[in-house]
């Protein structure tokens, strides 16, 4: 008796190694993988319940079939990850495909192929790296040759991150190799992804407190601001770069692609100045000139610098651009009205310059006098 129980205490020693040994070389990654490639078919949620009951006959490992697509991964992702939209199974090239059969016997092998490619046994779980749409066509065969239908699954690899374009309301000035915006600017952020489409886009205007990106905004910090992006698609595809358009010195658009902008912020506007040709007096409280007298606009502005400078004459009409120096020809009141607007859009405050234009000559008279006691 004693010698019957110290054999069954070896067989369950030696069961119990073995079947330790076994688990230690399964793929680390398959659980992920299995719960992923679940949701995609009936058929593979039944394979995966049954490979937990030990009903599977093919073995579990980590390599990947390296000849299964040529392409290579356009982006590096984090992990693998799957996303299904109600009509198409997309995944990114770190998705794991496994394939689970049974059988009322002994499974033999099951057969696989992808796309048009040549049918190959499968024993490990593989790789699709090429980008775009394929399928793949896969079946079981038992011990004595009993062949099961050929089933297919679809799926379109997604590598590439999504595409970013930042816009404005009004063109951002590029000026001696400073970007200069303002307060009044309103960004906006389009991101296309051709394939998985967008999850999320994210922004942070000082380099690092980044929030979700929900409508145009606009940015009213002084000093200098760093704004950078996040874009990532529905499989995990990011991408930090995007494209801004602004306008540089001469006028000229120009898209600056990159993965940070710093700014230079201009909320200032210009001072405007309207001084006359001559020194002028006073008489009455009112300036007083001849037609003669000439007028300037000047204005000042310490960051982007004036764009352009705009006047109206005699509270007549509408603001037009100033051109040269201005000159009254009538009598009377007149009075300029001036403002300038700095190159990203800050509009100074209205300067006025009233004078009374003399055009009357003296009249003299001359008359007797007979009492000069």
């Amino acid at each position: 008796m004693l010698k019957r129980l110290l054999i069954v205490a070896i067989c369950l020693t030696i069961g119990i190694f073995f079947t330790t040994k076994s688990f230690s070389q399964d793929d680390p990654a398959a659980t992920t993988t299995e719960k992923k490639v679940e949701n995609a078919t009936d058929e593979t949620k039944e394979a995966v319940k049954d490979d937990k009951a030990k009903d599977t006959t093919v073995k579990d490992a980590t390599t990947k079939d390296a000849s299964a697509d040529s392409g290579k991964s356009a982006v590096s992702v984090a992990k693998a990850k799957t996303f299904c939209d109600g009509k198409n199974m997309f995944v990114n090239s770190k998705v794991l495909f496994r394939l689970y059969s049974k059988d009322n016997k002994e499974v033999d092998k099951i057969e696989y192929k992808i796309d048009g490619g040549e049918v190959k046994i499968y024993d490990s779980p593989f790789v699709i790296e090429q980008e775009g749409k394929h399928v793949i066509h896969y079946y079981g065969i038992d011990k004595i040759g009993n062949k099961e239908e050929p089933k297919r699954f679809d799926v379109i690899i997604d590598n590439t991150a999504p595409s970013v374009i930042v816009t404005t309301n009004k063109p951002v000035q590029k000026i001696n190799e400073k970007v200069y915006i303002s307060k009044d600017l309103i960004f906006t952020i389009n991101s296309e992804d051709a394939l998985s489409g967008i999850s999320k886009i994210e922004y942070t205007v000082n380099g690092k407190d980044f929030q979700d990106y929900v409508e145009p905004f606009k940015i009213y910090n002084d000093g200098e601001i760093n704004l950078m992006v996040k874009a990532v698609d529905n499989v995990g595809n990011a991408t930090e770069q995007f494209v801004l358009k602004l306008v540089d010195e001469t006028g000229k658009e120009v898209d600056l692609k990159e993965g940070a902008v710093k700014f230079a912020s201009d909320n200032i506007p210009p001072v405007v100045t309207i001084k006359s040709d001559k020194e002028l007096k006073m008489a009455d409280n009112k300036l007083v000139a001849n037609t003669d007298v000439k007028y300037a606009v000047t204005a000042v502005d310490n960051e982007s610098g004036v764009a352009s400078l705009w006047v109206k004459l005699d509270n007549k009409g509408e603001f037009v651009p100033y051109k040269s120096e201005i000159q009254f020809m009538t009598n009377g009141d007149h009075i300029i009205e001036a403002k300038a607007i700095d190159k990203v859009g800050n509009v100074s405050n209205v300067a006025t310059f009233t004078v009374f234009v003399d055009t009357t000559p003296p009249e003299t008279k001359i008359e007797t006098v007979t009492n000069n006691k």
